[in-house]
């Protein structure tokens, strides 16, 4: 699928920036590296779909999503941060 030269130039390259448009954001069409095309396409891609939505969903369903408090009940700010350390 993504070796056809007519969709994807030189396919046997490393090049991630095939994959975004020409704004610069990612294609809208990601079902076909995840279900194909044509007449193989997977059969069962809309209960993939469905089972991944409705697993998210109840997960999210479960739980409380807040930020944390410190011990006087105040909000504790998330300061983003990036750090390249591997965490084990």
């Amino acid at each position: 699928m993504v070796h056809d030269e007519s969709r994807y130039p030189d396919p046997d390259k490393f090049n991630p920036e095939r994959f975004l448009n020409a704004d610069g954001q990612l294609n809208a069409d990601d079902h076909i590296l995840a279900f194909g095309f044509g007449r193989r396409i997977c059969i069962g891609r809309h209960a993939a779909d469905a089972t991944v939505w409705a697993t998210i969903v109840s997960i999210l369903s479960t739980f409380d999503i807040e930020k944390a408090k410190d011990e006087d009940g105040n909000i504790i700010e998330i300061e983003p941060a990036f750090s390249g350390d591997v965490v084990t």
